[in-house]
Protein backbone atom coordinates (compact mmCIF):
# COMPACT_ATOMS: atom_id res chain seq x y z
CA UNK A 1 0.00 0.00 0.00
CA UNK A 2 2.01 3.42 -0.85
CA UNK A 3 2.00 6.03 1.19
CA UNK A 4 0.55 9.89 0.54
CA UNK A 5 3.06 12.81 -0.49
CA UNK A 6 1.87 16.19 -0.07
CA UNK A 7 3.47 19.74 -0.31
CA UNK A 8 2.33 23.07 1.09
CA UNK A 9 3.56 25.43 -1.85
CA UNK A 10 4.37 28.79 -0.23
CA UNK A 11 7.29 31.15 -0.02
CA UNK A 12 8.82 32.46 3.21
CA UNK A 13 6.65 35.77 3.42
CA UNK A 14 3.27 33.11 4.03
CA UNK A 15 4.96 31.82 6.99
CA UNK A 16 2.13 32.61 10.24
CA UNK A 17 5.86 32.50 12.55
CA UNK A 18 8.33 35.11 11.32
CA UNK A 19 7.09 35.67 7.92
CA UNK A 20 6.61 39.57 8.62
CA UNK A 21 8.48 41.35 6.25
CA UNK A 22 9.89 39.05 3.64
CA UNK A 23 9.82 39.61 0.25
CA UNK A 24 8.37 37.23 -2.22
CA UNK A 25 11.00 35.72 -4.34
CA UNK A 26 9.35 34.17 -7.56
CA UNK A 27 12.77 32.78 -9.01
CA UNK A 28 13.40 30.98 -5.76
CA UNK A 29 9.89 29.50 -5.79
CA UNK A 30 10.39 28.43 -9.36
CA UNK A 31 13.67 26.44 -8.95
CA UNK A 32 12.20 25.29 -5.57
CA UNK A 33 9.01 23.68 -7.54
CA UNK A 34 11.65 22.49 -10.61
CA UNK A 35 13.53 20.57 -8.25
CA UNK A 36 10.41 19.01 -6.37
CA UNK A 37 8.95 17.96 -9.73
CA UNK A 38 12.32 16.61 -11.33
CA UNK A 39 12.51 14.30 -7.55
CA UNK A 40 9.10 13.08 -8.29
CA UNK A 41 9.53 12.54 -11.76
CA UNK A 42 13.17 10.75 -11.33
CA UNK A 43 11.38 8.63 -8.44
CA UNK A 44 7.64 8.03 -10.21
CA UNK A 45 6.14 9.31 -7.00
CA UNK A 46 3.26 11.54 -7.08
CA UNK A 47 1.76 14.10 -4.60
CA UNK A 48 -1.00 16.38 -3.48
CA UNK A 49 -0.03 20.01 -3.67
CA UNK A 50 -1.74 22.01 -1.59
CA UNK A 51 -0.89 25.74 -2.79
CA UNK A 52 -1.41 29.13 -1.68
CA UNK A 53 -3.99 31.55 -3.70
CA UNK A 54 -1.76 34.65 -3.99
CA UNK A 55 0.54 32.40 -6.19
CA UNK A 56 -1.98 31.16 -8.17
CA UNK A 57 -2.19 34.20 -11.02
CA UNK A 58 1.57 34.87 -11.32
CA UNK A 59 2.70 31.14 -11.70
CA UNK A 60 0.13 29.99 -13.76
CA UNK A 61 2.44 28.24 -16.29
CA UNK A 62 4.32 26.53 -13.45
CA UNK A 63 1.27 25.15 -11.25
CA UNK A 64 -0.22 24.03 -14.67
CA UNK A 65 2.81 21.66 -15.00
CA UNK A 66 2.07 19.88 -12.00
CA UNK A 67 -1.06 19.47 -12.65
CA UNK A 68 0.86 18.05 -16.20
CA UNK A 69 2.51 15.88 -14.08
CA UNK A 70 -0.11 13.73 -12.64
CA UNK A 71 -0.24 15.51 -9.59
CA UNK A 72 -3.46 16.52 -7.29
CA UNK A 73 -3.80 20.46 -7.14
CA UNK A 74 -5.50 21.62 -3.88
CA UNK A 75 -6.52 24.28 -1.80
CA UNK A 76 -4.39 26.16 0.64
CA UNK A 77 -5.57 29.18 1.67
CA UNK A 78 -5.46 32.75 -0.44
CA UNK A 79 -2.95 34.35 1.43
CA UNK A 80 -2.43 31.89 4.05
CA UNK A 81 -4.28 33.68 6.81
CA UNK A 82 -5.33 31.73 9.85
CA UNK A 83 -8.58 30.29 9.56
CA UNK A 84 -9.26 30.59 13.48
CA UNK A 85 -8.61 34.31 12.91
CA UNK A 86 -10.99 35.08 9.61
CA UNK A 87 -14.92 35.64 9.94
CA UNK A 88 -16.84 32.62 8.08
CA UNK A 89 -18.36 35.25 4.88
CA UNK A 90 -14.15 35.84 4.65
CA UNK A 91 -13.37 32.42 4.90
CA UNK A 92 -16.69 31.30 2.44
CA UNK A 93 -15.00 34.10 -0.09
CA UNK A 94 -11.45 33.01 0.12
CA UNK A 95 -12.03 29.32 -0.48
CA UNK A 96 -14.71 29.89 -3.21
CA UNK A 97 -11.91 31.97 -5.07
CA UNK A 98 -9.15 29.76 -5.01
CA UNK A 99 -11.17 26.71 -5.86
CA UNK A 100 -12.35 28.68 -8.80
CA UNK A 101 -8.41 29.97 -9.76
CA UNK A 102 -6.54 26.47 -9.18
CA UNK A 103 -9.82 24.35 -11.24
CA UNK A 104 -9.10 27.24 -14.23
CA UNK A 105 -5.52 26.52 -14.48
CA UNK A 106 -5.79 22.16 -14.74
CA UNK A 107 -9.01 21.53 -16.21
CA UNK A 108 -9.97 19.49 -12.93
CA UNK A 109 -12.11 19.85 -10.13
CA UNK A 110 -10.42 20.68 -6.87
CA UNK A 111 -11.73 18.74 -4.03
CA UNK A 112 -8.70 19.43 -1.40
CA UNK A 113 -8.53 21.68 1.48
CA UNK A 114 -5.48 22.05 4.18
CA UNK A 115 -5.81 24.72 6.73
CA UNK A 116 -2.94 27.32 6.70
CA UNK A 117 -0.70 26.38 9.85
CA UNK A 118 -3.15 23.78 11.19
CA UNK A 119 -5.52 26.49 12.48
CA UNK A 120 -8.76 24.73 12.56
CA UNK A 121 -10.38 22.67 15.42
CA UNK A 122 -13.96 22.01 16.32
CA UNK A 123 -14.38 24.32 19.64
CA UNK A 124 -12.36 27.26 17.34
CA UNK A 125 -14.06 26.81 13.46
CA UNK A 126 -17.55 24.84 14.81
CA UNK A 127 -18.72 25.42 10.77
CA UNK A 128 -15.21 25.38 9.26
CA UNK A 129 -16.42 21.74 7.87
CA UNK A 130 -19.64 22.63 6.74
CA UNK A 131 -18.63 26.32 4.47
CA UNK A 132 -15.70 23.62 3.32
CA UNK A 133 -18.46 21.35 1.89
CA UNK A 134 -20.55 23.73 1.14
CA UNK A 135 -18.21 25.76 -1.64
CA UNK A 136 -17.61 22.26 -2.99
CA UNK A 137 -14.55 20.40 -1.32
CA UNK A 138 -14.93 16.89 -0.47
CA UNK A 139 -12.22 16.10 2.13
CA UNK A 140 -10.09 18.35 4.06
CA UNK A 141 -5.98 17.52 5.91
CA UNK A 142 -6.38 20.50 8.11
CA UNK A 143 -6.24 19.08 11.98
CA UNK A 144 -3.37 18.20 14.52
CA UNK A 145 -3.88 16.23 16.96
CA UNK A 146 -1.54 17.87 19.28
CA UNK A 147 -1.89 21.64 20.53
CA UNK A 148 0.82 24.27 20.00
CA UNK A 149 0.96 27.62 21.09
CA UNK A 150 -0.06 28.42 17.33
CA UNK A 151 -1.98 25.24 15.82
CA UNK A 152 -3.57 22.12 17.17
CA UNK A 153 -5.96 20.26 19.39
CA UNK A 154 -5.42 17.68 21.85
CA UNK A 155 -8.86 16.46 21.69
CA UNK A 156 -8.65 16.35 17.62
CA UNK A 157 -9.32 12.06 16.43
CA UNK A 158 -6.03 10.86 15.11
CA UNK A 159 -7.16 9.41 11.82
CA UNK A 160 -9.14 9.95 8.93
CA UNK A 161 -12.82 10.41 9.66
CA UNK A 162 -16.19 11.95 8.24
CA UNK A 163 -17.51 15.18 9.69
CA UNK A 164 -21.31 15.40 9.02
CA UNK A 165 -23.09 18.88 7.75
CA UNK A 166 -25.89 19.96 6.56
CA UNK A 167 -24.47 19.51 2.76
CA UNK A 168 -24.08 15.88 3.02
CA UNK A 169 -20.29 14.62 5.05
CA UNK A 170 -16.61 15.62 4.31
CA UNK A 171 -13.47 13.68 4.86
CA UNK A 172 -10.92 15.06 7.60
CA UNK A 173 -7.95 13.68 7.02
CA UNK A 174 -5.47 14.46 9.99
CA UNK A 175 -1.75 14.48 10.51
CA UNK A 176 -0.75 11.58 11.54
CA UNK A 177 0.40 10.81 15.14
CA UNK A 178 2.07 7.83 17.45
CA UNK A 179 0.35 8.04 20.82
CA UNK A 180 2.93 7.72 23.51
CA UNK A 181 0.64 9.59 26.75
CA UNK A 182 0.48 12.36 24.37
CA UNK A 183 0.26 12.05 20.31
CA UNK A 184 3.87 12.82 18.70
CA UNK A 185 3.95 14.19 15.14
CA UNK A 186 6.48 12.53 12.69
CA UNK A 187 5.63 13.08 9.11
CA UNK A 188 5.99 16.19 8.23
CA UNK A 189 7.46 19.93 8.83
CA UNK A 190 9.44 20.72 12.34
CA UNK A 191 9.25 16.99 13.40
CA UNK A 192 10.81 15.53 10.32
CA UNK A 193 13.49 17.73 10.56
CA UNK A 194 13.73 17.51 14.21
CA UNK A 195 13.63 14.15 14.78
CA UNK A 196 16.42 11.46 14.61
CA UNK A 197 15.97 9.13 11.88
CA UNK A 198 15.20 6.04 14.44
CA UNK A 199 12.93 7.53 16.42
CA UNK A 200 10.85 8.72 13.50
CA UNK A 201 10.96 5.04 12.30
CA UNK A 202 9.73 3.70 15.73
CA UNK A 203 6.96 5.93 15.30
CA UNK A 204 6.31 5.16 11.62
CA UNK A 205 6.56 1.85 12.56
CA UNK A 206 3.13 2.11 15.72
CA UNK A 207 1.18 4.13 12.87
CA UNK A 208 1.54 1.55 10.73
CA UNK A 209 -0.12 -1.06 12.80
CA UNK A 210 -2.89 0.26 11.97
CA UNK A 211 -2.70 -0.06 8.20
CA UNK A 212 -4.26 3.17 7.82
CA UNK A 213 -1.69 5.17 4.85
CA UNK A 214 1.33 7.66 6.44
CA UNK A 215 0.19 11.27 5.05
CA UNK A 216 3.92 13.20 4.67
CA UNK A 217 3.70 16.58 4.33
CA UNK A 218 6.72 18.97 3.70
CA UNK A 219 7.48 22.96 2.52
CA UNK A 220 10.38 23.47 0.06
CA UNK A 221 12.00 24.67 3.18
CA UNK A 222 12.38 21.49 5.03
CA UNK A 223 14.01 20.05 2.06
CA UNK A 224 16.74 23.19 1.82
CA UNK A 225 15.07 24.85 -1.11
CA UNK A 226 14.17 27.81 0.17
CA UNK A 227 17.11 30.00 1.82
CA UNK A 228 16.34 31.59 5.41
CA UNK A 229 15.52 34.93 4.50
CA UNK A 230 18.31 37.68 6.32
CA UNK A 231 15.16 39.16 7.53
CA UNK A 232 13.75 35.91 9.68
CA UNK A 233 13.90 36.23 13.02
CA UNK A 234 16.63 33.64 14.82
CA UNK A 235 13.54 31.69 16.70
CA UNK A 236 11.79 31.40 13.33
CA UNK A 237 14.97 30.29 11.21
CA UNK A 238 15.40 27.66 13.87
CA UNK A 239 11.56 26.70 13.83
CA UNK A 240 11.51 26.61 9.94
CA UNK A 241 14.66 25.95 8.63
CA UNK A 242 16.91 24.14 11.18
CA UNK A 243 18.09 20.71 10.17
CA UNK A 244 16.46 20.74 6.54
CA UNK A 245 20.04 19.78 4.33
CA UNK A 246 19.90 16.40 6.63
CA UNK A 247 15.97 16.47 6.28
CA UNK A 248 16.27 16.86 2.26
CA UNK A 249 18.52 13.44 2.64
CA UNK A 250 15.76 11.61 4.31
CA UNK A 251 13.27 13.09 2.08
CA UNK A 252 15.27 11.01 -0.80
CA UNK A 253 15.17 8.37 0.97
CA UNK A 254 11.52 7.90 1.48
CA UNK A 255 10.97 8.29 -2.40
CA UNK A 256 14.07 5.56 -2.79
CA UNK A 257 12.57 3.48 -0.58
CA UNK A 258 8.80 3.76 -0.71
CA UNK A 259 5.62 4.24 -2.74
CA UNK A 260 3.46 7.08 -3.41
CA UNK A 261 0.35 8.81 -4.13
CA UNK A 262 -2.12 11.73 -4.29
CA UNK A 263 -4.82 12.11 -1.41
CA UNK A 264 -7.48 11.83 -3.93
CA UNK A 265 -6.54 8.47 -5.63
CA UNK A 266 -6.23 7.27 -1.69
CA UNK A 267 -9.44 8.53 -0.65
CA UNK A 268 -11.17 4.80 -0.94
CA UNK A 269 -8.93 3.59 1.77
CA UNK A 270 -9.01 6.96 4.07
CA UNK A 271 -12.93 6.21 4.03
CA UNK A 272 -12.27 3.27 5.51
CA UNK A 273 -11.11 4.42 8.44
CA UNK A 274 -14.05 6.39 9.72
CA UNK A 275 -15.99 5.25 12.69
CA UNK A 276 -18.27 8.39 13.02
CA UNK A 277 -20.65 7.19 11.33
CA UNK A 278 -21.44 11.03 10.57
CA UNK A 279 -23.82 11.40 7.61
Amino acid sequence: MPNILTFDIEEARHMNFGGQNIASDPAGLARGLDSILKMLTDSKAKATFFIVGDLIEPNKDLIRRVANAGHELAFHGMSHKLVYNMSESEFDADISIGKKMLESISGEKVIGYRAPSWSVSAKQTPRFWEILKRVGFEYSSSLFPLKTPLYGDNHAPRFPHFRGTKHGKILEIPVPTARFIKNIPFSGGAYFRYLADWERKILEYFWNVSGCPIVYYFHMRDLDLEKSSPEARLMSRVINYWGNARARKRFENLLRYSKFTTISEALPILRKFDSTGAK
